[in-house]
């Protein structure tokens, strides 16, 4: 719920996106529709851009480092040898290799689009993740929600939530470089968000960190770590403001806490669902996965963060 009398409102540009606004400011824009996007990227869907209720831009959409992270969107590194992350297939021996093997995650239907009185927000999609030649591999029912705005302690929340339902009619395999390859501490894989450039954390600004519980802090600490929160705390350029990222995982999840994949010089933090072990999907199976991220302003402390974590 919004505990502003600003109305949130939803805009669906039919085809194409539907963004979500309130107090004048886009809270993000959801692109369920990327036709902009090659191929070699692995289509997804993607939320670009995020921001902060002052209006701070949290995303980095087809960074120059890597084009394939599309801001805030699901990924699969590996389905059955099909690449769902985009970019280069990592294969041991043999390195990254530019393969034919991508798919996409193709809109089907919403079901759902709903900006409700309480100032609450709903949204729930079909998807279908299908090869290049057209094989459909994943079934998706995807939720987004955005539950609380708080104009006055500055932040809001957005919930994701999918059930990926094996539609192939053979068992598939989820894995990853890590898993999968042998290239050790790549597990990226899952939920990604790839923040704005201004979380890059080694320009001496004490209040630029990356935590995760149990007094985890710093890339070396967190990234590979089971944890079930991260937070990352950055500065933007030209406002200077200070903003906040907390990332939850869910007791539900069958992997909870997560093993995170964080990077801090190409600044993106990961929801893992498969770490160190490739995770079999059986023939008409669903994978359930469920995750809540909070955008704030300004620096949150540690102990803040706790509270915040205690109160959900």
């Amino acid at each position: 719920m919004a505990d502003s009398e600003e109305k949130v409102t939803l805009v669906h540009t039919h085809g194409r996106s539907v963004d979500v606004e309130v107090a004048g400011v886009r809270l993000f824009r959801y692109v369920y529709n990327p036709v902009e996007i090659p191929m070699t990227e692995s289509p997804k869907p993607y939320f670009h851009p995020v921001k902060t209720l002052q209006g701070n831009v949290m995303t980095n959409l087809r960074s120059n480092d890597h084009p394939w992270h599309h801001a805030l969107a699901m990924t699969v590194t590996l389905l059955d040898g099909y690449n769902f992350w985009g970019g280069p297939t990592y294969k041991k021996g043999d390195s990254y290799q530019w393969l034919d093997n991508h798919g996409r995650q193709k809109h089907l239907d919403w079901k759902v689009l709903s900006a409700n009185e309480d100032g609450s927000v709903q949204m729930e999609e079909s998807l279908l993740w299908e090869t290049l030649k057209g094989e459909g591999l994943l079934s998706e029912n995807r939720r987004i929600g955005v539950p609380k705005i708080s104009s006055e302690e500055g932040y809001w929340i957005l919930d994701f939530a999918t059930d990926l339902e094996n539609a192939s009619g053979r068992d598939l395999t989820f894995g990853n470089y890590h898993s999968s390859e042998e290239l050790k501490g790549s597990h990226y894989t899952g939920l990604l968000f790839r923040m704005a450039r201004e979380f890059v954390y080694e320009c001496g600004d004490p209040e630029i960190k990356l935590l995760a519980a149990n007094g985890l802090d710093g890339e070396d600490a967190v990234h590979g770590a089971s944890s079930p929160w991260v937070a990352m705390v950055g500065r933007h350029d030209g406002t200077l403001d200070r903003s906040t990222v907390l990332f939850l995982d869910r007791p539900e999840n069958e992997t909870y806490p997560s093993h995170w994949f964080v990077r801090r010089a190409l600044p993106c933090v990961a929801y893992t669902f498969q770490y160190d072990q490739d995770r079999i999907l059986r023939k008409g199976e669903t994978l359930s996965l469920s995750y809540r991220m909070v955008i704030a302003n300004g620096a949150w402390s540690r102990e803040k963060i706790e509270a915040f974590v205690a109160s959900q």
